[in-house]
């Protein structure tokens, strides 16, 4: 058995692997060895990424819960792995699920205020009455550019 201590290596592994896919992903943006990359499926995880990160530990518990109380064993009780491949895509289904909810019911529409779009869409008569749409980002002073 290794010590504690053989384990950074791992670590640094993974890094300097994740650092060498970031930059052959750049010089290679649009040449056909990255075109999987732009797949649609792809680009769409990536939009969902953060809420996949915020809300996997939520999902977890709460289909562990349910599952719970309607005696299905569908996490193994010595850890924290699912019992079988199918709970296991179950799993993923509800991750990205509660993850594009929360993408078009909280993050777009807080976008589209922080850039004055929502005001634009609900009060188009506001620019020819001479009035700009509210900005709630302040503007960069020219001269801090």
């Amino acid at each position: 058995m290794g010590h504690a201590k053989d384990s950074h290596f791992g670590y640094s592994l993974v890094a300097l692997t994740f650092a060498a896919t970031l930059v052959w992903v750049i010089r290679f943006r649009d040449k056909w060895q990255t075109v999987l990359l732009r797949a649609g499926l792809l680009q769409y995880l990536g939009k969902i990424s953060y809420g996949v990160y915020i809300l996997q530990a939520l999902v977890y518990v709460q289909i562990r819960r349910i599952y719970g109380h309607m005696h299905i064993a569908f996490f193994d009780e010595n850890d924290m792995h699912t019992t079988s491949w199918s709970h296991f895509c179950i799993l993923i289904a509800a991750i990205i699920a509660a993850a594009s909810l929360s993408r078009f019911c909280f993050e777009v529409p807080i976008a589209r205020i922080r850039d004055g779009r929502l005001f634009e869409k609900y009060f188009p008569y506001l620019e020819s009455l001479g009035l700009s749409t509210v900005k709630l980002v302040p503007a960069i002073p020219e001269d801090a550019k």
